[in-house]
């Protein structure tokens, strides 16, 4: 449990138990079959492992999909012990993981001095985000993404209280979730490297975060020898995966498209900051690990999807580097103080700013914006 006893904490709480409240009566929860139609083809995947467990799939499986098979292969087992179908186990866990990401972001705005406007306005930020719940709520079967967001979080919170078992433990989850969990690891490789010993973690929790990224990723590629067609389609997938941008003859036009497509995540996020937030100097020094593993992190996050082009991201990139925009939200806060200037009238605007961007066409039933479905 959350160790507060402020009057202010009830109320926090209260309010993310409405958005979230808001967020599950007005979603669409799609079926299978639609999920594949609407931003979801990957989960395809994802349901053949299930389905497979507690036996190997024998299905053809893109590579980089089989080698993530830890979570869909566990759901399915809890889905045969429960007598219950995959897809609506998919989803449960979902919806809990939503709740888990709360928790976790409680737990970090509250070791820092922010006021209670921006703890409520963080709250929102993240539980009104489509992207961040919306998206896997009518999607389940790509939870992989939001147990990484769990790791993400997990990792953060490690650093802030100088403690390696959460530590590993965010780094376990984020690189069973994700191949992206590399970037946890490089991101404190690179913090290690600038801090040195003032940083909390030693030469030796390196090496063995190292050691375990390995290991977690040869069970994944074992796994996945039994899923594709044949070794090529791996190397083919990877070369892309990092090369894909540059092997692309794309115009102008559909670059500028491509590259804005974070926005639709991101923008809530930008204008809150301008709006709302003082970055100061003082507080980035002071935070100074923290800051240096979320801006690597999170540049990254951002690169990988990038890189990949349009070919393979496509609109797929908004998805992609979302998993960067909590670690920047919680940046922003932590190096900032509260713009207390015209504050109410900014608190209305912000307000109808996230109930229009949260009423997504697309995965909201609210239907004023259908002439922007996509």
């Amino acid at each position: 449990m959350i160790n507060l006893n402020y009057k202010t904490n009830n109320i926090l709480i209260l309010i993310s138990i409405i958005s979230l409240f808001y967020i599950l009566f007005t979603n669409v929860y799609f079926s299978v079959s639609d999920s594949f139609i609407f931003g979801a083809a990957d989960g395809l995947s994802f349901l053949k492992i299930a389905n497979a467990s507690p036996n190997i799939s024998t299905e053809i499986i893109q590579p980089i999909h089989s080698e993530r098979f830890i979570v869909s292969y566990l759901i399915g087992i809890l889905s045969k012990l429960f007598f219950l179908e995959n897809y609506e186990v998919f989803r449960y866990i979902s919806i809990l993981s939503i709740l888990i990401l709360n928790y976790l972001i409680f737990k970090i705005l509250f070791l820092f001095n922010i006021s209670f406007n921006n703890k409520i306005f963080a709250v929102l930020l993240i539980n009104l985000n489509p992207y961040v719940t919306r998206f896997y709520i009518s999607n389940p079967l790509m939870i992989n993404d939001l147990i990484f967001h769990i790791g993400v979080l997990i990792s953060i919170l490690s650093i802030t209280t100088k403690n390696k078992k959460l530590f590993y433990s965010g780094l376990i989850i984020s690189i069973i979730a994700r191949q992206s969990g590399v970037a946890v690891f490089i991101a404190v490789f690179f913090v290690k490297i600038i801090m040195n010993d003032k940083f909390f973690l030693d030469k030796k929790d390196i090496f063995y975060s190292f050691i375990l990224i390995t290991v977690l990723y040869l069970i994944g590629y074992i796994y996945s020898l039994n899923t594709i067609a044949h070794a090529n389609d791996r190397y083919d997938q990877y070369y892309v995966t990092v090369l894909g941008i540059f092997l692309e003859n794309k115009s102008l036009k559909e670059l500028l498209i491509f590259f804005s497509r974070p926005l639709l995540c991101f923008l809530p996020l930008i204008v809150f900051t301008f709006l709302s937030l003082k970055i100061k100097a003082i507080k980035i020094q002071k935070n100074i690990d923290l800051n240096i593993y979320i801006i690597v992190f999170s540049f990254l996050i951002i690169l990988q999807p990038t890189l990949q082009g349009i070919d393979v991201s496509g609109k797929n990139i908004i998805r992609l580097t979302s998993y960067a925009f909590i670690p920047l939200l919680i940046f922003n806060y932590i190096n900032s103080t509260d713009n207390e200037a015209n504050r109410f009238i900014k608190n209305i605007f912000l307000i109808i700013l996230l109930f229009v961007w949260s009423s997504h066409p697309t995965f909201s039933t609210l239907s004023f914006l259908d002439s922007y479905r996509f």
